[in-house]
C-alpha cells in the first residue's frame, strides 16, 4: 500500500477547511489524520461549533484526562 506524505494529507485537509462535515468525519478515520484535522478545526471555531452534534463528535476524541479539564 502507497502511503502519501503528511504534507500532502494536510494540503488535501486544508482544501476542506470549510466543509466542516467531512472534517469531522474524516477526523474518525485515524490517528494521523485526526492529529492534522484537528488544528484546522480549532483555526476558527466559530464558524463550525453551531450544531451540537458536531460538539459531541469533537469531544470524543479527547482522552479522558483532557475531558476532566
Amino acid at each position: 500500500m502507497i502511503t502519501l506524505p503528511i504534507e500532502c494529507y494536510c494540503i488535501i485537509f486544508n482544501n476542506l477547511r470549510y466543509n466542516y462535515k467531512d472534517l469531522f468525519s474524516c477526523i474518525l478515520v485515524n490517528r494521523q489524520w485526526c492529529r492534522i484535522i484537528i488544528p484546522i478545526l480549532w483555526s476558527n471555531p466559530k464558524n463550525h461549533f453551531k450544531n451540537i452534534k458536531l460538539i459531541e463528535i469533537f469531544l470524543l476524541t479527547l482522552n479522558h484526562k483532557n475531558k476532566l479539564y
